[in-house]
């Protein structure tokens, strides 16, 4: 077995800060592959390893650096709620994070190659999209702009509905029409769009009311505005 994967198998267990992420189903299918890689039953390490790529795969996500950078800005752990509440980081929580996101950046660089080297196996095995990414650099810029970006499932989704147990739930498939879709009323949409710039600048903003009959827009301007300002941290319940 590979002493950097043994030593990374380690590292992967000591996550505490983002031990939320251990939840996560790739990163227990890849922790099962790597903790397994030194047992010496070569079947039970191959099915392991396709039970990672299966999981990376199910999730949707382009590659494993994307998938891993994904998990991390979207934690809700105790060091983003307090830079979010501007409280004072201990010396000892700065260092856990930073120690931390050095190990996902290593588990977000993994290749194929990497982690079937040490299972000397010659007949097929799937390979994955691995990916490159900045974990560290996109964390801090994330949580220099908490404002803009949020944290948890406000980092993720931008749209959200109360449930019939009175929770806010994301939508996680959301109409995607945008402004230039819609056709008339461009003078009314202007009107929405800057109003709602000014707001997220934390300018001066009106209370809206749209008003009309059915299928005028009313309900699409909206989403498209939302559509429009997603990345600039509008979020719509």
């Amino acid at each position: 077995m590979s002493t950097n994967i043994m030593q990374l198998s380690a590292r992967l267990h000591a996550l505490t800060v983002f031990r939320n992420l251990l939840k996560d189903r790739v990163l227990q299918s890849l922790s099962a592959y790597m903790d397994g890689l030194g047992s010496g039953h070569i079947t039970e390490s191959v099915d392991r390893y396709c039970e990672f790529v299966y999981s990376l795969l199910e999730s949707d996500s382009p590659s494993l650096a994307e998938h891993v950078q994904g998990l991390v800005n979207d934690d809700e752990n105790v060091y983003i709620r307090a830079i979010c509440n501007k409280r004072e980081l201990s010396p000892s929580l700065a260092a856990s994070v930073n120690a931390e996101l050095e190990i996902l950046q290593q588990i977000a660089d993994l290749t194929p190659e990497a982690l079937t080297g040490p299972l000397g196996w010659k007949d097929y095995i799937p390979g994955f999209e691995a990916g490159s990414t900045d974990i560290a650099g996109q964390y801090r810029h994330r949580t220099e702009n908490i404002g803009r970006y949020g944290y948890g499932m406000y980092a993720r989704y931008y749209m959200f509905h109360v449930s019939d147990a009175h929770e806010i739930v994301p939508v996680k498939n959301p109409d995607t029409q945008r402004l230039a879709d819609l056709v008339d009323y461009k003078r009314e949409q202007g009107i929405i769009l800057d109003n709602t710039k000014a707001l997220l600048a934390g300018k001066p903003a009106a209370n809206i009311l749209l008003t009309g009959d059915a299928g005028t827009g009313k309900s699409s301007t909206i989403k498209a505005v939302v559509n429009e300002l997603k990345d600039q941290g509008l979020r719509i319940l």
